[in-house]
């Protein structure tokens, strides 16, 4: 393996767990002379013990036959409560061992033979997300403590709350009525989509909706688009965004502002709620612009299919903290994992948007897809996996989750590549933060 460009000279520690002998002093030495400080090990049951004396910011952790040790390494590390990124490497194999490896913690999986342009783009991600998780546990904001109030999901086993059987009464016997949908998005809608629609005719319809309004200058602003000086002129934001990107602004806008509880308990969920469907968005609009047109994805459609696969949640904790304030959040969380799905698909032909997006919510926690489903949905469950990733919390809408084998199965049907999971996962990493900042 030859060198690689030189990388920044800090010594961050770096850990390479490789058995070849031959392969894991070349890549001891690459990362070397790239200024890590970089420990090495051929037996991943050494890893651990290594990891707690060094606290490397990544670890390189090679998988091979038999698959459990790998998979031993990563829970153990885990278990070790360390700050590490692991980057697992690998010769070919099926996908859905790529999302095991993902799933048990790992940010990154590489393919061998190994170039030294991409190991070094790997390990210095690996240290840049190490590094700032230290930063977050020294700080007091470590993901678990944040986590904690999430892993009291309950199990349904426990009896309805009387409140809470009367808002049940009221969806069985169909008399709460949803939303309907602001003129002012009806009207955006057509707008963005009729190709005579002016620069100026949009900016006017943008102006009657004064948060949408501000939106669109705050993403205009932001570090995607900013150009130069500060943009105050909501004609100039539009130009700089472009007409998709603006329209999903108007449905994230639309969806954030939907279903806000007055009860701060209830907001916190709502947040958490908003993030994650935010996060399938972006990386079902990402996934549908790689596989490009031959698909047949359109990646508004698949943003917008992404956005509101949940929009059923929101309701329903809306919906609770309307009707029954006193309960706990955490209460009608039974509730949410057993009916948002319905409710969301009845919810999105009342707004009369497109059928994908109605199908994907009316199943998108389904182990498989339902006869006739579209691509959008296989594309979902893939998109769900990156936004588990970015997000990293748990998922109040779904009791379980999909087999490793299911997904890589549905990367396979779509033609989605090692490649294009990692370019889509680095373009999430970049957008997301900066969309949740823009909303915030």
């Amino acid at each position: 393996m030859g060198d690689a460009p030189k990388a920044s000279s800090a010594k961050d520690a770096v850990l390479v767990v490789e058995h070849d002998e031959s392969l894991r002093r070349s890549l001891q030495g690459v990362l070397a002379r790239q200024g890590y400080d970089v420990s090495a090990t051929g037996s991943t049951l050494e890893a651990v013990e290594i990891a707690t004396k060094t606290l490397p910011a990544a670890v390189v952790l090679a998988d091979r036959i038999p698959a459990t040790e790998a998979t031993a390494c990563l829970k153990a590390l885990d278990d070790a409560d360390l700050d590490s990124a692991v980057i697992v490497t690998a010769v070919a194999g099926p996908m859905e061992r790529v999302f095991e490896m993902l799933r048990l913690g790992s940010v990154d999986f590489l393919r061998k033979p190994l170039t030294p342009e991409a190991l070094m783009t790997a390990v210095g991600r690996a240290v840049a997300i190490g590094t700032r998780r230290r930063i977050e546990r020294t700080a007091g904001k470590e993901a678990r403590a944040k986590n904690a109030i999430f892993d009291q999901v309950t199990d349904g086993t426990a009896p309805v709350p009387p409140a809470l059987a009367v808002v049940l009464g009221a969806l069985d016997a169909g008399t709460v009525q949803i939303p309907a949908v602001p003129a002012v998005v009806h009207e955006l809608r057509r707008a963005i989509r009729d190709p005579k629609t002016s620069l100026d005719g949009l900016a006017a319809l943008i102006q009657r909706d004064q948060s949408l309004a501000l939106n669109v200058l705050r993403m205009s602003n932001s570090a995607a688009f900013a150009r130069g000086a500060r943009n105050n002129d909501l004609k100039a934001a539009v130009g700089r965004i472009g007409f998709k990107q603006v329209e999903s602004l108007v449905e994230t806008v639309f969806l954030h502002q939907c279903y806000q509880p007055r009860d701060a308990r209830f907001q916190e969920f709502l947040g958490e709620l908003w993030r994650r469907s935010l996060a399938v968005a972006i990386s079902m609009r990402i996934l549908a612009e790689t596989l490009g047109r031959g698909t047949r994805l359109d990646p508004s459609v698949a943003y917008v299919t992404g956005l509101l696969c949940d929009v059923g949640a929101s309701f329903l904790l809306w919906l609770v903290s309307e009707r029954a304030p006193q309960l706990d959040p955490r209460d009608c969380f039974g509730l949410i994992s057993e009916r948002h799905e319905s409710v969301g698909s009845e919810i999105l032909s009342k707004w009369d948007l497109d059928p994908a997006a109605v199908q994907v919510a009316s199943s998108h926690h389904a182990q498989s897809p339902s006869i006739g489903a579209s691509l959008y949905w296989s594309l979902a469950a893939i998109a769900t996996e990156l936004a588990d990733r970015e997000v990293g919390r748990r998922d109040i809408t779904r009791r379980t989750r999909r087999g490793t084998a299911f997904v890589g199965r549905c990367a396979e049907e779509l033609r989605i590549t090692e490649g294009m999971l990692r370019k889509a996962a680095d373009q999430l990493a970049a957008e997301y933060q900066s969309a949740v900042d823009v909303m915030s």
